[in-house]
């Protein structure tokens, strides 16, 4: 892949729509350059799945459906007196499986774990079908 200097096309995104892009082909260092590139891009998200990247701006939809989910996992949870540790959108990378995302949210139910269970709404796709993040291996 070649370096990745400028990001002013950022700018003339459409925010107010969800939008995805994804690139086949793509080795771990080139997800790794991306993601340190765009760090600072708000409401960008990157998953990373063997070689498959989805580059993915969140709508405000996106962000209002997410919040809901949220807190009905964790007004359930304290309903139901569930341990459950919140663990953010803090980014999860796991080279030998060649996985990578930033969860919308992600939780530990009971003991905390390395990998929590993600609540995730992003889908990648191949042209082969779609298959979801929660299939990725973490654990």
């Amino acid at each position: 892949m070649g370096s990745v200097k400028n990001t002013a096309f950022l700018e003339q995104l459409d925010t107010q729509t969800e939008q995805r892009l994804i690139l086949s082909n793509m080795s771990w260092q080139d997800y790794l350059t991306l993601d340190s590139v765009l760090e600072n891009v708000p409401g960008l998200r990157l998953t990373y799945c063997q070689g498959l990247l989805e580059i993915k701006i969140l709508s405000p939809r996106h962000e209002r459906e997410k919040k809901t989910i949220a807190r009905l996992l964790e007004t359930y949870a304290l309903a139901k007196n569930i341990d459950l540790h919140g663990c953010g959108s803090t980014p999860y990378r796991a080279q030998a499986e060649g996985s990578g995302l930033e969860p919308d949210e992600c939780y530990c139910v009971g003991e905390l774990k390395v990998f929590p269970v993600f609540e995730e709404t992003s889908k990648i796709g191949a042209g082969h079908g779609r298959f979801p993040i929660s299939q990725l291996k973490w654990w």
